[in-house]
C-alpha cells in the first residue's frame, strides 16, 4: 500500500506573539488513488493550542492528540481542515488532496514503495500571481471580493484556487485562470486568506493582508487621581479614554481648547490587529479665567492613509471648573463724614464658590448691614464719633479667606479739613474774581465805569 505523508508546520511562538502562525502552506497536492495519505498539522503556542480535524465525512483516523490524520486508500479529491485554537487566536489549513486514478504498473509497485509527499511552495516574492486589490482596507462587518489571477500570460497555473475557511471563491469564466474570493460579512479580525496556485514543476502561494478598523465605542474626558472642581494653581494631568478602536496605528487623538488644537498624540502600534482601549494626556496649570472654559478631546482615524478622513468621534466637552480663594474689587480704604451726616460704604469680592462677605465693627444702632450678590454694605443714619473707626471686611469661601479693612472718619461738625481749607482758599476768591469781570464788562458796554 503507497502512503503519502503531507505536513504543515507552525512557527514557534515569539515573545510578541503567542497565537499559532503556519510555516509552510499545504496548498493542492495530486496523489494516486489507493494510497493512504497521512496528513500532519502540529501547532505550538502558549498555551499549546487545541488541534482538530474537519474530516468530511471520510474514513478517517487521528493520533491521541489529534496532530496527526491518516486517510486509509485514498479515493476522491477531497479537502481536509485543520483548526489550532488557544486564547490568543484560532488559525485555519486546508488540505487539497486531488485523487488520480492509480495506472496499472502504480498498483503493481504500490506494496512495496512508501513515498512522503510535501507541499513545495515558492516565495511569495516570486509567485507569478496577483491579487486585485493587493490589500484589504474595509470596515469591520463589510463585504469583501479580491480576484486572483496570473501576473503574465505565460505563466498559467493548472490549478488555481483560495484558500480560506471563510466566504467562498469561484473560477473566473471563460478560461478558469482566474479565482474570486467573495465574503458578504467579514468579521475576523486576524485572519488572512491566500490564493494558491500548481504550477508544471512547483506550487505557491500569495496571502492577502486585511486590515479591519472600527471606530471608538466611546470617547470621554476625565482628571487622573482627581474628581470635582479644580483648584487654581494646582497642576492636573486630563485623560482622553478612547474605547474599542482598531487599528491603533491609524489613530490620531487631538485636544482641543479655546477653538484650537493644543495637543496630537499618535501611536506606533503595528502589530495589534484587535480592538484597544488607549488613552491621551495632557497636563494643564487651573487659573480662574479659565473656569468655564470647554475642553474637547478628537479622535481621527485614517486606516487607509489616504486623507482627509471622515472617521471622526468627539467627546463631550468638559467644562473646566476652577475654585479660587475671594478677592475685594473695591479700592478705597478710608470714607469720611460729618457728624450727624449718613454714609454707605462696603466691601465686594469675588471668588468661586461665590464668598460670604461680612463686616466686623462695633455695633451701633444707627448702623445697618446688607447684602446684594457679592456686595456687603453698611450704612450709618446720623454718624457720631462713636461710629468712627476700623471695619474689617471678611469675605470666604471653601478654598479660602480675604481680610479688608475701610477706616471710617467723623469729622465734627465746623471743624475746617483739608477739603474745606482748599475750597476758602482757591474755589471761592476765583468765584469773585468773575463776579467782577462781568461787572467790568456790562458797565463799559453801556459807556461809562461806576465804582461804587
Amino acid at each position: 500500500m503507497l502512503t503519502v505523508l503531507i505536513w504543515c508546520f507552525l512557527v514557534p511562538m515569539t515573545a510578541q506573539s503567542d497565537a499559532p502562525e503556519f510555516l509552510f502552506t499545504p496548498l493542492f497536492r495530486n496523489v494516486t488513488e489507493g494510497v493512504n495519505v497521512t496528513l500532519e498539522c502540529q501547532a505550538r503556542g502558549n498555551p499549546a493550542p487545541a488541534v482538530s480535524w474537519d474530516t468530511n465525512e471520510d474514513t478517517l483516523s487521528t493520533t491521541e492528540n489529534q496532530t496527526t490524520l491518516l486517510i486509509i486508500g485514498v479515493s476522491q479529491s477531497k479537502n481536509y481542515a485543520c483548526t489550532a485554537t488557544n486564547r490568543h487566536g484560532t488559525i485555519f489549513q486546508t488540505f487539497n488532496v486531488n485523487v488520480k486514478k492509480a495506472s496499472p504498473s502504480t498498483t503493481a509497485t504500490a506494496t512495496t514503495i512508501t513515498t512522503t509527499a510535501t507541499f513545495m511552495n515558492q516565495p511569495t516574492a516570486s509567485c507569478p500571481l496577483e491579487l486585485i486589490p493587493k490589500r484589504v482596507v474595509e470596515r469591520y462587518g463589510a463585504s469583501l471580493s479580491v480576484i486572483c489571477r496570473p501576473t503574465t500570460t505565460s505563466a498559467q497555473p493548472d490549478v488555481i484556487g483560495w484558500e480560506s475557511p471563510i466566504g467562498t471563491w469561484s473560477l473566473n469564466m471563460p478560461d478558469h485562470n482566474s479565482a474570486t474570493w467573495n465574503v458578504e460579512r467579514f468579521e475576523d479580525w486576524t485572519f488572512e486568506p491566500f490564493c494558491f496556485g500548481t504550477f508544471s514543476d512547483y506550487q505557491c502561494s500569495v496571502a492577502l493582508p486585511i486590515t479591519l478598523y472600527k471606530t471608538p465605542d466611546t470617547v470621554s474626558i476625565s482628571v487622573q487621581n482627581h474628581s470635582g472642581p479644580l483648584q487654581e494653581g494646582r497642576r492636573y494631568t486630563l485623560q482622553c479614554d478612547v474605547f474599542n478602536v482598531v487599528p491603533v496605528a491609524a489613530l490620531a487623538v487631538s485636544w482641543l481648547w479655546k477653538g484650537e488644537i493644543i495637543q496630537t498624540q499618535t501611536w506606533d502600534d503595528d502589530l495589534t490587529k484587535t480592538p484597544e482601549n488607549v488613552s491621551s494626556t495632557w497636563e494643564i496649570t487651573a487659573f480662574r479665567n479659565d473656569s468655564n472654559d470647554m475642553i474637547t478631546c478628537l479622535t481621527i482615524l485614517d486606516p487607509k492613509q489616504d486623507g482627509p478622513s471622515e472617521q471622526v468621534n468627539r467627546s463631550a466637552a468638559f467644562q473646566v471648573i476652577v475654585h479660587y480663594a475671594p478677592k475685594f474689587t473695591d479700592e478705597y480704604d478710608s470714607v469720611e463724614v460729618v457728624t450727624g451726616g449718613n454714609v454707605s460704604f462696603g466691601c465686594s469680592a469675588e471668588g468661586n464658590p461665590p464668598p460670604e462677605v461680612k463686616c466686623k465693627y462695633t455695633v451701633a444702632i444707627n448702623a445697618r448691614e446688607t447684602t446684594r450678590g457679592r456686595q456687603h454694605t453698611v450704612s450709618i443714619t446720623r454718624a457720631t464719633s462713636a461710629n468712627g473707626g476700623i471695619y474689617n471686611c471678611v469675605a470666604t469661601n471653601t478654598v479660602g479667606t480675604a481680610t479688608r479693612q475701610i477706616t471710617l472718619t467723623i469729622t465734627p461738625i465746623g471743624h475746617t479739613t483739608g477739603v474745606n481749607y482748599y475750597l476758602i482758599l482757591v474755589v471761592i476768591p476765583v468765584i469773585i474774581i468773575i463776579m467782577f469781570l462781568c461787572c467790568f464788562y456790562c458797565t463799559k458796554k453801556r459807556g461809562r465805569l461806576d465804582i461804587v
